[in-house]
């Protein structure tokens, strides 16, 4: 997938706009190979795409726009897994009150 952007030209003819509909429907498809860190730039690159070329995404197709949204949602899920594995904390370690005796024994199987 190329990351290059599409240039924003002031009047475009119809067929300039169906052109590059196309190009934004071929980069849509082509999401679904992508993963993490390629995916989210992609996705970053065909939203200003998609912003600066309005009557461009105007064209595109309820599939794309479903495959684009579907993308999206994978995108916001796997932020969601990231930020949920960071805040797992590990299990205390229990504390146990320990005997004169076993303190003694623990200490003798070290050898100290």
């Amino acid at each position: 997938m190329s990351t290059e952007t599409v240039e924003v030209v002031a009047q475009k003819s119809p067929e300039e706009i169906s052109q590059l509909a196309s190009e934004i429907q071929t980069r849509i498809s082509a999401l679904e190979n992508l993963f993490e860190d390629d995916l989210r730039g992609e996705m970053a690159s065909l939203k200003t795409c998609l912003i600066e070329n309005p009557s461009a995404a105007a064209l595109l197709k309820d599939e794309d726009v479903g495959l684009l949204v579907k993308n999206l949602m994978r995108t916001v899920s796997q932020a969601v897994q990231e930020a949920i594995a960071g805040k797992e904390k590990k299990p205390k370690a229990s504390k146990q009150k320990m005997s004169k005796e076993e303190i003694e024994a623990a200490l003798a199987a070290d050898g100290l």
